[in-house]
Parts: structure tokens; sequence; C-alpha cells
């Protein structure tokens, strides 16, 4: 579910990878680490992840595996000509008092770091199926901000069928910007900047989730999901 996977946006990275596996018994024993740079894009801005570094361990019993990872990148960013005006004319805003020291600080621009953390747990023996994964992103610029998600997803295999259900739960955890209001009518649009990390949103929201997958032949399937997203903050912030 993307209540973890939006934390890492980054899909392909160009570099190198190695990859090492071991048996012992019924344990089987994984690691993989890779080194890159790779390029993100949205409406907001462009994310040039000049170094991206990965590590991830896996560990396989019976039908278990246990997998956690975590992934190191420094990115420069240019924002999108929209976005960087109305960022400038914050910054020059006689509403607010300390907006040009706050986003000058918060909003970093060149070698911005990230940190995705993940743990996940999956079951599989053929007739049931359960995984779980939570993942944490600490970080050092609110266009990369701080968040932790987690998601759990349960099915049952029954000949070609596989119905299941899943839920997650997406948190934005950066500290609120601080701007302050120059005087009382500035106080409801600076709070609107403070919780929207100056209009750029929020990714908060519960997701709920069902589906049926039908393994119709050897490697074809079709599924059919329906998924339902409850936005925590609605006023600022919805997809």
């Amino acid at each position: 579910m993307n209540t973890v996977y939006q934390l890492n946006p980054i899909t392909n990275t160009d570099g190198a990878n190695f990859k090492w596996q071991h048996r012992i018994g019924d344990n089987e024993f994984g690691l993989e680490g890779m080194i890159g740079q790779s390029k993100v894009a949205n409406i907001t801005a462009q994310y040039d992840a000049k170094q991206v570094l990965g590590l991830g361990a896996r560990y396989t019993h019976g039908p278990w595996t246990v997998r956690a990872g975590i992934t190191d990148l420094k990115a420069d960013v240019t924002l999108a000509t929209s976005v960087a005006a109305k960022v400038d004319a914050l910054k020059t805003s006689v509403a607010c008092t300390n907006c040009a020291s706050v986003l000058n600080e918060r909003l970093v621009l060149s070698n911005a770091k990230a940190r995705i953390q993940t743990l996940g747990v999956a079951f599989d023996d053929d007739t049931y199926v359960f995984q779980a994964e939570y993942a944490t992103r600490p970080g050092n610029s609110i266009l990369v901000p701080e968040a932790a998600g987690w998601y759990a997803m349960a099915g049952k295999r029954i000949h070609a069928w596989t119905p299941y259900v899943m839920v997650g739960h997406c948190h934005i955890t950066e500290s609120d910007l601080g701007l302050q209001p120059a005087s009382s009518p500035a106080t409801a649009t600076i709070q609107f900047y403070n919780d929207s990390f100056v209009g750029l949103g929020r990714g908060d929201r519960t997701q709920f989730g069902a589906g049926l997958r039908w393994d119709f032949a050897p490697k074809f399937a079709l599924k059919v999901q329906w998924d339902h997203y409850r936005v925590d903050h609605p006023t600022y912030g919805t997809n």
C-alpha cells in the first residue's frame, strides 16, 4: 500500500548493486545493497538524487519472511515556477514576522537529506497470506517532510482465487514551521501555511482496501480492488 511506499518515491536508480543469499536447512539469509543516482519529479519540484545508498537484509524460515532496509539519499531540489513564486512572495510578506528566516532554514533545496527505514514481515503457506510493513522517513527539508507509515494485508487462496483485505495509515511527523503572524487579521493565513507546510500539503490519511485476485493461468493473473481514503486534514491537502 502506498501509505508505506509513498515515503520512497524513487522507482529506479542508475548505479550498481550487489546481492548475496545463503541457505542453511530451512533458513535462508539474504543481503542486498546499492549505490547510485536518480531523478524524481512532481508538480511541486524536481528532485535530483545525486547520492543514493541502500542496504537491505532478509531472513526466511518456512512460510515466514522478515526483512529490514535503510536508504540514505541526498538531493538537489528545483522548485516548480509557480511554487518558487509563492515561496518568494511569502518570504517578503508583511503578514509574517519570521517567514524569511524559517523558510531559509526549513526549505532546504541543496543537499536535502532523507533516510527511509523499513521493517516488514510476511507469511505465505500457499493457503493463507499475510504481509505487514512499517517505515519511517527522517529528513532535513519540508520538501521531503519527516513521516511514518504502515499497512497490513491478509488473504486466503481458494483454488485460483485469492480474496484479501488491507488497512494502512500514513502520518507526517514533521514539526510545525512556527511561522508568526504580524497581526491578528493574518493569523488564519499564517496558520494555514504552518499546517500545510507553506501550501505543499500533507499526506496524513487512513486507507482501507479489499480485492480479489484470479490466477487464471501460469504467470498470469487478474485483480479487482477497491480502495477508500480518509484524509486527516481535508482543508489543506487531499488526493
